[in-house]
């Protein structure tokens, strides 16, 4: 199996120097993450996460809805589904 390539993108109008993890929007680089990594940006698509926490790795998308920024959980499910 092909190890996924894991890419940091630089966040545009962050602070010099500060940057966000994204991945590849495969199933594959979903599954290469690792354990308690943290929140990662799925390219290509809007506001999905994927969550990666001690023992679990969750979807999640984020949007704004009248100016405020609302997180939706969705769950422990593939990236098609989250998608």
């Amino acid at each position: 199996m092909r190890e996924a390539k894991l890419i940091r993108m630089p966040v545009a109008g962050a602070a010099p120097g500060k940057r966000t993890k994204s991945i590849p929007p495969t199933q594959a680089a979903v599954d290469a993450l690792p354990f308690g990594s943290g929140t990662w940006r799925i390219e290509g698509s809007m506001g999905l996460y994927v969550r990666c926490r001690a023992q679990s790795k969750s979807f999640l998308v984020q949007r704004k809805v009248n100016g405020k920024l609302v997180q939706k959980v969705i769950g422990q499910v593939s990236l098609a589904e989250a998608r």
